[in-house]
């Protein structure tokens, strides 16, 4: 996995590890995680609606856009998910 900047909301890799303490607050984490896949998966459709109805090619240009952003939020979500998730694993299998 790569590192990146927490600046950008972002949390490097070895500082998963604060979190393992306890696997109920990992579990919290996860379920939080997932609930903002679906806001985020929910402002896509609205935002393909909004593009969809759109006359002016510059205002549908500007909903696909946000589209776009919420589907660069989704991945990253789901990278952050899956990185969690394989903490958690291991974390549960050493016991």
């Amino acid at each position: 996995m790569r590192c990146l900047v927490e600046e950008n909301y972002y949390i490097k890799p070895a500082r998963y590890k604060t979190y393992i303490k306890d696997g109920c607050c990992m579990q919290q984490i996860l379920e939080g995680i997932l609930e903002a896949i679906e806001d985020e998966i929910r402002a896509q459709k609205h935002y393909q609606m909004l593009a969809e109805k759109a006359d002016d090619p510059k205002v549908k240009k500007f909903f696909e856009q946000l589209k776009s952003d919420e589907e660069n939020h989704e991945r990253a979500l789901r990278t952050r998910y899956e990185a969690f998730e394989k903490m958690l694993n291991a974390d549960r299998s050493k016991l």
